[in-house]
């Protein structure tokens, strides 16, 4: 081994060093943009609700599943100025999530019927 070259192990560490450092700038994926995801909710009043949400990339175009006290319903979304809004298609249900918290209400009525929906 000559005196200016790096000998195999350094090589090696060099090139490990150079595919972490790549790794670490690169963000990783979160696999909930290409796939469905179930998030699990506690409202007040101790309701659970479960919501089978489509991949974020699809979030604006295909429905949510969200179930309740033995029902499953079928929301879709809709225009909002904040959080995601959902609703059925007979517009009976509204499922609004912002800020990491959710309400299952009525459209049109103030007072929900589950409030502060939170995940656990």
């Amino acid at each position: 081994m000559s005196a200016g070259r790096p000998g195999p192990a350094a090589v090696v560490l060099l090139a490990a060093l150079a595919t972490a450092a790549a790794s670490a700038q690169k963000p990783a994926e979160d696999p909930r943009e290409n796939s469905p995801f179930v998030v699990a909710y506690r409202c007040d009043g101790g309701d659970a609700v479960a919501v089978r949400y489509p991949a974020f990339k699809d979030a604006r175009t295909q429905p949510i599943t969200l179930s309740w006290d033995g029902r499953r319903y079928t929301l879709h979304h809709v225009g909002t100025g904040s959080g995601a809004r959902y609703v059925t298609r007979d517009r009976r249900l509204e499922w609004w999530t912002h800020g990491g918290a959710a309400t299952l209400g009525v459209p049109g009525v103030s007072t929900p019927v589950l409030s502060r929906c939170e995940t656990f």
